[in-house]
């Protein structure tokens, strides 16, 4: 299903862009610096839920390690509920 509606969005609204969409495994955090480091990457989109101060700092942030560590810009987009 998600593979589905990935390629819908490419096909649907990306059309004039080269846009290349990857399924990573594994922690989201190291995965992203990984494949920003191996692949050569321009930039990498991802979104941010806000969770709060307290919990951010007990889980850590896939979005403050990306933007730290990753080996290319990096767009974090904020999701509101």
């Amino acid at each position: 299903k998600a593979g589905e509606e990935l390629s819908a969005f490419r096909r649907d609204i990306l059309r004039a862009s080269e846009i290349h969409l990857r399924i990573l495994d594994g922690e989201p955090g190291p995965a992203l610096v990984s494949f920003s480091k191996s692949e050569g990457v321009d930039l990498l989109a991802l979104g941010s839920r806000g969770r709060g101060a307290a919990l951010q700092a007990l889980l850590g942030s896939v979005a403050r390690r990306v933007l730290a560590e990753a080996a290319c810009d990096v767009l974090v987009a904020s999701i509101r509920p």
